[in-house]
């Protein structure tokens, strides 16, 4: 059976004879058509408009991922510069010393550190003369980084000369113990022993950071800081 003419054909002349051929016109897009379907700009066929814009329309977003994404990192709490002293000759701030000549008047003129081989893990503990130990080596010192001007290390603070083991011998074995802690670190027995140098680059840049000093650039800039910093307040209040 032959289909009915689509609505608003022209009949044309036919090339066949009794064939009935009609030319279609072009229908308007916003025209309706046989089945009650618009086709308008933005909408989707067999689709109504106001169908057609909810589609289009972005998906709500859930209350949950918008908090999410609305989280930040949690803002970590500052830590205090005041501390509880770890050592009787260490100041109330962190990476400070107290000054010589306080430490005199409390009668403080031993100071203790200790050491561990890094073969045999052997500990050994330390005693130095403060006054003595601080006007023969570490004053001396000083003054010759200070002649420098360059503000850099010298070798001798660079490359400390370590102590041999006692119990296994090895040479140069004996390295400071260094607190995990970086508050609880043994500052002025380190300076007086003359190795720094063992320190790394965070615990420096710690030091530094806590004194006020520029805590980034090389190693030896770092070292220097440490260097004359301990020397500065030990030196304090004297004239």
């Amino acid at each position: 059976p032959l289909l009915p003419p689509p609505p608003g054909s022209e009949p044309i002349a036919s090339p066949f004879p009794g064939a009935e051929v009609r030319r279609a016109t072009r229908r308007p897009l916003a025209e309706p058509v046989a089945s009650g379907i618009t086709r308008t700009d933005g909408e989707l066929c067999g689709q109504s408009a106001d169908t057609c814009q909810s589609l289009q329309s972005p998906l709500p977003i859930p209350s949950e991922l918008q908090q999410s994404r609305r989280r930040r990192r949690p803002v970590r709490p500052s830590t205090s510069d005041r501390i509880p002293p770890p050592f009787p000759w260490a100041g109330d701030h962190r990476a400070t010393v107290r000054p010589l000549a306080e430490l005199s008047a409390s009668g403080i003129t031993q100071i203790k550190g200790e050491l561990c081989c890094r073969s045999c893990d052997a500990h050994e503990v330390v005693t130095y003369d403060l006054l003595s130990k601080f006007e023969e080596d570490v004053k001396p010192l000083y003054r010759r980084v200070q002649e420098y001007e360059s503000d850099r290390a010298s070798d001798s603070l660079l490359n400390p000369k370590y102590r041999d083991c006692p119990s296994c011998g090895l040479q140069r074995g004996m390295r400071p113990v260094v607190a995990q802690r970086k508050r609880d670190i043994n500052w002025l027995f380190m300076l007086l022993d003359g190795t720094l140098g063992c320190l790394n680059m965070k615990i420096l840049a710690y030091f530094c950071r806590r004194n006020g000093c520029h805590s980034t650039g090389a190693r030896d800039r770092k070292l220097y800081y440490a260097f004359t910093g301990l020397c500065v307040q030990l030196m304090r209040n004297q004239e």
